[in-house]
């Protein structure tokens, strides 16, 4: 164990304080790079030396990496007995809380947790039993309907008696029969891990009283992101020792669309009003440059908390801001860059980033890095657990912890082909639906009242012989030699192994899934097969984020925070971009657009590269960005190279005025009832037009797509 004094020696004077100050309750604003994480470890690690038991310790973030290196560290400075500490996700903090205790609400502690596919395909088979259309009613806008509820902690019951109107009442009955679905299959999905959680808190007064007593001292990370319901669940556990420490950064809160609330940071204030107030501004990561032009950017916000970073680094290069012709030639200004940095001054690939609004944008970085051989990798495209393979083993595991998961249950039932027919499966569907049991319950009540024909029966018969087998083995094996059983047992090896190609990627993907558990094992030596599910289904992108040396990193904006690199470009710096059409109608949403290019620019450690295109066929183009016009002339310099088509450039001076000119083409006026063409939706009729300041908004129904709202600046429109 490290001595007291040696610890307090590697903090600087704000850090110290916010170390040492635990006589109530605690705020700080830490700015980005400014060793928040290095105060919540070193806070942990000071209560421990201090006599205070690890077992009395929560601490909260919103990522299970960022969570397990919080352990590592606290481990290193205080021991092994940190081990005991509670150290997670809110939702991985909120399972653990239900297995133990849900029951005294009434759920089985072997539930199961139901990823953002599985919501969605429950709620497209919701829609479609109560005879609603997927048109008017969609899917993934009716799961953010509902999502959004619970965040609030609006339950089925509360969400049917405020219902007014056709659509919102339609709404309920989905509502209604998605949440007995689950309950018939012991099933939870992300919101109700928190929903649950602070329902069990609430209703349980000696439930409550016991993890009070227990968690005598929160960290919470992040607390910027939260939403009501992770609020409300730090206010209950904290309310009766009042020992929280929260950390946060308002000018760092990027994920209003779904369900964080920054304002709730500013609340924990009103709530514990003898809170002390701390600012964390010193920056370790970016020179001063960067931290200028940052500041420049969000001082513009209204809604922030007035605080400037700072660092030692003085200094440091002036941002460098392309206008590109198209897409590809900002990708080949980007590579060539790049290129060109890895052989005059001996970079890795590794040290470069390329952060985007959205996914669409990585095409054209994509088939240029290919067409010059740099090495790149995409983060947020097709996860690992997302593939075929992997997802059939993991829907065998959730059944045999929990055979009443009808959705993991129908998935494989016959993978690999072993013959059961959909007349079968009807029937067992037919029965389960009218007896409201589970699908598994529904095929065995079949089999021992032989009420389907001879060849099925013994088909279905053998397969739950199989999955009873697999549950006896899941008593005794750890979940490495498990998933080897499934796989044998099962016949999947032999399944994938069709001597392709394809056949042996998979193979390799499953061998890395059994290394998978293995790992999780070597780190939890009692983990179980409930352990290895819960880790899968509260993983994160940037939990199997790797830093690779010899790798370029694509990912969007929302994607990187947390993360920091050498060099950083951020790309498509365009209205109708960034900031995104979506949010031209809100300040509030501007404001936010605001605070991701914030933490894009504060991700850098040495060199940053802005960079924008004039004509982008699907947003429009040819706008720069509100945003550049805030930085400062004298921090940007622009690049002028041959890398591309000839282009007039744009004087920074100039930006401003581009910026508010009128926008909407002079050749293209419309009204209600138009009909237009648009390069990506197809045809349409214009329902509804919505002048704005220096534009006009339409809303359009295009055929077979839906309802489309469209700014007129920015949509490749053409009037028919």
């Amino acid at each position: 164990m490290r001595e007291v004094k040696e610890l307090l020696e590697e903090l600087n004077p704000e850090q110290r304080e916010a170390v040492l100050f635990n006589s109530a309750p605690l705020v700080i604003f830490a700015g980005a790079g400014s060793g928040k994480t290095k105060v919540l470890t070193y806070k942990a690690a000071y209560l421990i030396s201090q006599g205070v038991s690890p077992r009395n310790i929560l601490a909260v973030t919103f990522t299970n990496k960022a969570a397990e290196e919080m352990r590592t560290r606290i481990i290193d400075l205080v021991g092994e007995s940190a081990e005991e500490m509670w150290a997670g996700t809110f939702h991985a903090t909120c399972a653990r809380i239900l297995r133990i205790d849900g029951e005294a609400i009434g759920l089985a502690p072997n539930f199961v947790i139901l990823d953002e596919d599985d919501q969605l395909t429950l709620i497209k088979e919701v829609i479609s039993q109560l005879s609603l259309s997927d048109e008017y009613f969609q899917p993934k806008l009716v799961q953010s309907v509902i999502s959004r509820a619970k965040e609030n902690l609006i339950g089925v019951l509360e969400f049917i008696q405020n219902a007014t109107g056709f659509l919102e009442k339609k709404v309920a009955t989905v509502y209604k029969l998605y949440e007995d679905k689950k309950k018939l299959s012991k099933a939870l999905d992300f919101d109700d891990l928190l929903f649950y959680c602070v329902r069990l808190l609430r209703e349980r007064a000696d439930v409550r009283e016991k993890w009070q007593d227990k968690f005598r001292y929160i960290l919470v990370d992040e607390f910027q992101d939260v939403n009501y319901a992770q609020y409300e669940l730090v206010r209950i556990l904290g309310e009766k020792y009042n020992n929280i420490s929260i950390v946060g950064d308002d000018d760092q809160s990027i994920y209003g669309w779904r369900g964080a609330d920054f304002r709730l940071l500013l609340q924990f204030e009103k709530d514990f009003p003898n809170a002390k107030v701390l600012k964390l501004e010193r920056n370790y990561r970016s020179p001063q440059t960067i931290l200028d032009a940052a500041w420049s950017v969000i001082r513009n916000n209204k809604m922030r908390k007035a605080k400037r970073l700072w660092t030692d680094k003085k200094g440091g290069e002036k941002i460098r801001f392309y206008e590109a012709e198209s897409p590809q030639d900002e990708a080949r200004f980007v590579a060539l860059t790049i290129r060109d940095l890895v052989e005059k001054e001996k970079r890795r690939y590794g040290d470069f980033v390329i952060l985007y609004r959205i996914n669409a944008q990585s095409r054209a970085f994509e088939e240029i890095f290919m067409s010059l051989g740099i090495p790149y990798k995409i983060v947020g495209g097709l996860r690992f657990f997302e593939r075929k393979e992997i997802k059939d083993i993991v829907a065998y595991l959730r059944v045999i912890a929990n055979p009443d998961d009808s959705f993991s249950f129908r998935r494989i039932i016959d993978v690999p082909p072993r013959g059961i027919g959909p007349v079968t499966i009807g029937k067992g569907e037919a029965l389960a639906l009218e007896e409201e049991i589970s699908l598994y319950q529904a095929l065995k009540r079949l089999v021992e009242e032989q009420a389907i024909a001879s060849t099925q029966l013994r088909r279905v018969q053998q397969f739950l012989e199989i999955i009873e087998g697999l549950k006896e083995e899941a008593l005794s094996q750890p979940p490495s030699r498990l998933i080897r059983e499934v796989l044998d047992r099962t016949g999947y090896w032999k399944y994938v192994d069709n001597g392709t190609l394809e056949g042996e990627t998979r193979k390799e993907n499953l061998q890395e899934f059994i290394t998978f558990a293995r790992e999780l094992e070597d780190k939890n030596p009692s983990a179980d097969l409930l352990a290895l599910l819960e880790r899968i289904s509260l993983l994160t992108d940037i939990d199997t984020y790797q830093e690779t040396p010899d790798t370029v990193t694509l990912m969007t904006l929302h994607s990187a925070k947390g993360l920091e690199f050498p060099i950083v470009f951020i790309v498509g710096l365009e209205e109708g971009l960034l900031p995104h059409s979506r949010s031209l109608l809100s300040e509030m949403e501007i404001e936010e657009e605001r605070r991701l290019l914030y933490v894009g620019m504060t991700r850098t450690k040495e060199k940053l590269f802005l960079s924008r295109s004039w004509n982008r066929s699907a947003y429009g183009g040819g706008r720069p960005s509100r945003f550049i016009e805030e930085i400062p002339e004298e921090l940007l310099e622009e690049v002028v190279i041959s890398v591309g088509p000839s282009v007039p450039r744009t004087p920074l001076t100039e930006v401003g005025e581009i910026i508010k000119r009128k926008a909407t083409p002079e050749k293209l006026r419309l009204k209600v009832g138009d009909k237009v063409k648009h390069t990506t939706f197809g045809e349409g009729i214009v329902i509804q037009v919505e002048p704005i300041e220096h534009d006009t908004m339409v809303t359009v129904f295009f055929t077979g797509v839906g309802s489309k709202r469209l700014l007129l600046s920015l949509a490749p429109l053409q009037k028919l």
